[in-house]
This record gives C-alpha cells, sequence and structure tokens, in this order.
C-alpha cells in the first residue's frame, strides 16, 4: 500500500516530499514521483500523517471497565463474566482506534487479589487471539495500578484493597503475565526498593502516583529502577517547600531527568498553566500522554456511577469526573481520549502564556507542535517501554521498518485553538478505522 499527498509527521520534522509505504505491516519511506494511483494507493490529499498513539495508563470506556467488567446503567453496577470480557474487550479495541490509539496497556483499580487475576486471565486470552490487532488497538499488556500505592492517597481507589509491597503478592497476581507495568510508590521505604528491583529483573516497569514519598526516597526509588510517574500532580502528589529529605515527591521528580513523566492534560487534572511549566522542566522527550480514561468515556447516557463502593459523578457539561461529596474535589479518571489530548497539546504549545513557575512560554509554530504532540502521545512512550521494559515496541514513530502503525487527520482552526479530526487509523498495516 502507498499513502500519497501527506504531511508526514517524523520525530523532528515535517515532511512532504515522500510517500509511505505499507510493506510486511512495516514502514518505507520513498521519495513521490508521481505515479499513478491504482487500487494500491490512498491520496491523503495533505493531511497529516502521525505515528499512532499509545495509552499506556487507560481504564475502560463505552461502559466497559478492565477491573470490573461491563456497566449497567439501570442497575448502577457492574457485570462480569468471560462472555462479557470476550465482547467489550473486542468493542472496547474498537472505540480507543477511534481516537487514534494504535497500542495501549489497560489499567486496574483496586481490587481483591481474585479479581484481578481474573480480568487479567481475559485480558490473556484476548491478547493471544487472532482478533488482537485486528478489530481495533492492539493491546499489549496491563498497568497494575492500584494494588501497591499510599492509602493516604488513594483519591478515587479504594484503600481496602491497597497491599505492602511484596513481590508475592505480585506475582500471585500477575500468574497470567499480563502485567508490564506496575505502581509501586517510594512511600514505604526498603520494602518498596526491594520490590522495585525485583520487578526489573522481571523486565516489568515501576511508576510511581498517589505517592506523599519524600525526594530521598524517591532518589534511592530511581536508583533501584523506578522509572516514571504516574499521572504527574494528580493522585494526589506529595509536595514541601521546605529543604528536608531534599523535598518531596513534586520537587524530585521534577529535578530527576531519569525519570518519565505521564500526563493528563484535558485541562481539569491540571491548570494548563502548570502542564506548560512541567514540560518546559522536564522536556519535551520526557513527558507521557495518557488518558487515564474510566467506562463513561465515549458512553451516553450515564450521569453518575459508583465503582469499588465509591461515588462518581460526570460533570454538567460532561467534560471530567468527580468523587461525590469530596473534600476538596477528587477527580475520578477522566473522560479524556488521546485525539483531545493531542488536540489540547497542540493549542497549548501553539500560544503564547505565562505559566506558574516560568514568567513566559513562547509559542511554537504548527508543524513543530504537532512534531511534539506526537512524541508524547506515541514516541515518549515507546521510548519508556523500550528503555525499561524486555523488549523493543517498534512503534511510536515513523520510521523505516517499524509498525505500520499510523494516523491520517486533518487539524484544523488557529494557533491556540486546534483540532485533530481523525481519517484513518492503521494498525500493523491493517486499516482498523475510517471517517468515511
Amino acid at each position: 500500500m502507498r499513502l500519497i499527498n501527506s504531511k508526514i509527521c517524523l520525530e523532528d520534522r515535517i515532511i512532504t516530499d515522500q510517500d509511505l509505504l505499507i510493506r510486511g505491516k512495516r514502514i518505507f519511506l520513498e521519495e513521490s514521483n508521481g505515479k499513478t494511483i491504482d487500487d494500491n494507493t490512498i491520496d491523503l490529499k495533505g493531511s497529516y500523517l502521525l505515528p499512532g498513539f499509545v495509552d499506556i495508563h487507560t481504564h475502560g470506556a463505552g461502559l466497559f471497565d478492565f477491573s470490573k467488567g461491563r456497566y449497567n446503567i439501570q442497575t448502577n453496577s457492574f457485570e462480569s463474566s468471560d462472555k462479557i470480557y470476550k465482547e467489550d474487550l473486542s468493542g472496547y479495541a474498537l472505540l480507543r482506534a477511534k481516537t487514534g490509539v494504535t497500542s495501549l496497556y489497560l489499567a486496574t483499580v483496586a481490587d481483591s487479589v481474585e479479581a484481578l487475576q481474573f480480568c487479567f486471565q481475559q485480558l490473556k486470552d484476548y491478547v493471544d487471539s487472532d482478533k488482537n490487532g485486528k478489530e481495533g488497538s492492539l493491546i499489549k499488556g496491563a498497568l497494575l495500578e492500584g494494588s501497591f500505592l499510599n492509602p493516604k492517597m488513594c483519591g478515587a481507589q479504594n484503600p481496602e484493597y491497597v497491599f505492602k509491597p511484596d513481590i508475592k503478592k505480585f506475582d500471585l497476581i500477575n500468574e497470567s503475565g499480563m502485567i508490564k507495568l506496575v505502581n509501586v510508590v517510594p512511600d514505604n521505604g526498603e520494602p518498596a526498593f526491594k520490590m522495585i528491583k525485583a520487578l526489573k529483573e522481571r523486565g516489568v516497569i515501576s511508576g510511581a502516583g498517589h505517592t506523599n514519598g519524600t525526594g530521598e526516597q524517591f532518589r534511592t526509588a530511581i536508583d533501584n529502577g523506578l522509572s516514571y510517574v504516574i499521572h504527574f500532580l494528580n493522585g494526589p502528589t506529595g509536595t514541601t517547600f521546605k529543604p528536608f529529605d531534599h523535598g518531596g515527591a513534586v520537587e524530585r521528580i521534577l529535578q530527576d531527568n531519569r525519570i518519565y513523566t505521564e500526563l493528563i492534560i484535558d485541562g481539569f487534572h491540571i491548570n494548563l498553566d502548570y502542564v506548560r511549566d512541567v514540560i518546559a522542566r522536564k522536556g519535551l522527550d520526557k513527558i507521557i500522554a495518557v488518558t487515564d480514561s474510566m467506562f463513561v468515556s465515549q458512553a451516553a447516557g450515564i450521569t453518575d456511577f459508583k465503582l469499588n463502593g465509591i461515588s462518581g459523578c460526570v460533570s454538567q457539561d460532561g467534560k471530567y469526573l468527580y468523587v461525590v461529596d469530596s473534600e476538596p474535589l477528587s477527580l475520578f479518571g477522566s473522560v479524556l481520549t488521546m485525539d483531545k489530548a493531542f488536540s489540547n497539546i497542540v493549542s497549548l504549545l501553539t500560544r503564547d502564556m505565562e505559566g506558574v513557575w516560568h514568567r513566559e512560554h513562547k509559542a511554537l509554530d504548527l508543524d513543530q507542535a504537532v512534531s511534539a504532540a506526537a512524541g508524547m502521545c506515541a514516541a515518549n512512550p515507546c521510548k519508556l517501554l523500550k528503555e525499561h521494559g524486555p523488549e523493543d515496541p517498534e512503534t511510536g514513530s515513523i520510521e523505516e521498518g517499524k509498525w505500520a502503525d499510523l494516523i491520517a487527520a486533518d487539524i484544523k482552526g488557529r494557533p491556540g485553538e486546534y483540532c485533530l479530526n481523525i481519517q484513518k487509523v492503521f494498525v500493523r498495516g491493517l486499516e482498523t478505522y475510517s471517517a468515511q
């Protein structure tokens, strides 16, 4: 297949003088030569050609929750069975592909060992099937988020199901082998450091969120293999302006260039002034955009819900979720999609603005912002996975020989207000979604 007349987004620039060829599910670039259009040629008519998005932190969508199953609006409860997971994982993969996600890692909330074992086994059955990647997004594995966090910083997680750091407990939960990323906060000191080191030896990537760890605890955790921060500035994340223990989690994360940083860039989880500051401090290559999406995302007709005994509500404008009667307001995951996150990043980077910690941020031009957004939504999560995981995902950027995970899209608007409109999505060279 030959894709012609596109603006191809590379990691550092946009090019318009080459065609992209898909051969054997892989990417090849060739100088444009005006070849006759045939059945194996797609004319993209000036659209951008972007690397497919990679979401390493998503819980569900379309009333499907990875930890709990299918939400029944009438009974205000979840239904779970082998049949439901088989059906809903397929539907979920298509919903995510429509938002530009070509590969993803499903995340769990805090739950019992037995419940977690069940959902991971359902995931393994789907991942090992010939449907994975052909019905929509390719599901690569899972993030164990809620099990080893700080129960005093649990946000919308249920502290009843939070465990002390324990590699044997992890091995029990991970009998399916599906867990590729784990939230292990440094707050517990030496037991956490030992677990992070043991996970690294197993090829499992450790992150930290829902934490009140000190700067010194984070430094030691990073020395032992902690690789990234889960939904930075949310969850919540501890901070202190005092010098003791080298500050708090926020201070160490901003100062340590070894660690990647997840951000939920929906405009609600973090004030966009802070988002722009974090991008400036960490650098474009260390930011990973995630959705943290819940089952309410891409679902109609739901205004309130309950998960693990915690009541949540959809905001009146439908743009965010929150824990009922929480003081101060606690957000309950998100309804963000990756195409919206990409749009928000491009809009944020193409306007001059003041930060909180930085006096001034200068606007990038559109092509620079598009390349940066593609890095945050695709390349950077793959760099994390390649550097700290057991294998190279071979995706996340448009390069010769990589998997043909691609998005063809238009970008409309003006500086500071852009919107990504997805036209086609390819997963491993297969067109899994078309807007036409």
